[in-house]
């Protein structure tokens, strides 16, 4: 075969590809479109009638939509079967995400407050109360950030991370406050265990320099959703994720990116009594990219914990 030909070979095959390409685009994006227009109306009820919870979304998946069939990796030889996996994992992932996000603008244009505190528990109480916290420089200037917006907060000082916490979990206190980062004061693994282990919410977050320069993350925590202060600037998540198996993480991570969130930071957490971990992701976005991420996590049945819808405030 001639040089000719074969460049006349191989733009036909290219024009063919990419014309099988495109129309399988447009079936998949009118597939979303009529999910989305099935789906919708009743989330938009859902919000407006004070309905939507996280559990509903986790109960069943959507009927609208299909889901790759159990026999599509039977004829995958053996030594290609995770990498199959983790391949079909993603185009679901993908796929899934561009639902959520076209659910998100749906919800947007029936003029509704979309964004991740609607997968919180909805609390009755106010903002408000005394702050459980160490006395030191740096608690100082991160209670005047982090309460700056409300004046009705009292710091009480408690020796301890383990005081401040438990001052919160007995009703003493509504709030603490505890680094996010290795300090002087602490390690970041002994503050994320007591997080964890007790149930306690990431309502606002501040940055503080020491002498040095060195920047450590303050957390204002509480276990009420409801006490949370009201969030006014660019909103940060962060969650506790425990997946396992080849097609978790590519499903999810690569939803994320179609989402339009982006992760921030990420740390490792032992799992108790197993050798597994668990991981404590930090997520940033707008508030529809962050509401599109959470209802990608619901939808797929993740295993997650929300810890923290917040913003991050910094000393001027």
């Amino acid at each position: 075969m001639s040089k000719s030909e074969s460049l006349s070979v191989i733009k036909k095959n290219i024009a063919r590809c990419f014309g099988d390409d495109l129309s399988a685009c447009e079936r998949m994006s009118a597939v979303l479109d009529e999910a989305v227009r099935l789906a919708a109306p009743g989330t938009v009820r859902e919000l407006r009638e004070k309905r939507f919870s996280a559990e509903e979304l986790r109960r069943e998946f959507p009927i609208c939509l299909p889901t790759a069939p159990a026999s599509l990796l039977d004829e995958t030889p053996e030594e290609n079967l995770a990498l199959a996996t983790a391949k079909v994992a993603a185009a679901e992932g993908a796929y899934l995400a561009a639902y959520c996000t076209r659910i998100a603008a749906q919800l947007k244009a029936a003029k509704l407050r979309v964004g991740p505190s609607l997968f919180l528990p909805q609390g009755g109480r106010k903002a408000g109360g005394d702050v459980a916290m160490l006395e030191t420089e740096a608690f100082r200037r991160a209670f005047a950030l982090l309460s700056g917006r409300q004046p009705d907060m009292t710091p009480r000082a408690v020796r301890s991370f383990s005081d401040a916490c438990d001052a919160v979990c007995e009703g003493d206190c509504v709030y603490c406050i505890l680094p996010l980062e290795n300090s002087r004061d602490g390690l970041l693994s002994a503050t994320l265990r007591i997080i964890v282990d007790n149930d306690l919410f990431i309502s606002r977050v501040c940055e503080i320099a020491d002498e040095s320069g060195v920047t450590t993350r303050f957390a204002l925590l509480c276990r009420d959703t409801g006490a949370a202060p009201p969030q006014s600037g660019a909103q940060q998540i962060t969650i506790r994720l425990a997946q396992h198996g080849p097609s978790a993480m590519p499903r999810l991570f690569t939803g994320l990116a179609v989402t339009g969130a982006s992760l921030v930071r990420v740390t490792s957490q032992p799992l108790a009594y197993t050798d597994g971990y668990a991981q404590i992701c930090t997520f940033s976005g707008t508030r529809e990219a962050l509401f599109s991420w959470l209802l990608l996590l619901e939808i797929v049945k993740a295993d997650y914990t929300l810890l923290g819808v917040y913003e991050t405030l910094k000393e001027q």
